[in-house]
């Protein structure tokens, strides 16, 4: 479309706000059709996108999906983990955060706790 009406190339910053207001609205689905339908590979941003939106609207089997993407492109990274686990934890699928707590613990994920300095 853009490149039709607009002569203009889609760029990852154009399919990054498309993913994230796309899922801002819960339109997981299409956002993930958007990132199939790219012409360049997605990046960890996009993926992170997506990853919000699917905490929020609860979306496990989207989670779990955009969960193994981010892990593809950084597989140390502990994000993605705790995120899903959190959209396990808040639909009450104890067992299932308790196998991603010990996959991170078998890859040696630990989540770093948050801390302050302030006086």
């Amino acid at each position: 479309m853009m490149r039709n009406e607009f002569g203009l190339d889609p760029q990852l910053q154009h399919y990054g706000c498309m993913v994230d207001l796309l899922g801002r609205v819960g339109l997981l689905k299409e956002a993930r059709e958007v990132i199939e339908g790219m012409e360049m590979e997605a990046n960890v941003v996009i993926f992170g996108c997506l990853m919000g939106a699917c905490e929020k609207y609860g979306d496990v089997e989207m989670g779990e999906w955009v969960c193994e993407n981010l892990q593809r492109l950084e597989p140390w990274n502990d994000g993605a983990y705790v995120v899903l686990s959190n959209i396990y934890a808040n639909r009450g699928m104890w067992r299932e955060v308790e196998k991603l707590r010990v996959v991170m613990k078998d890859r040696k994920l630990d989540k770093v706790p948050g801390y302050s300095l302030a006086t």
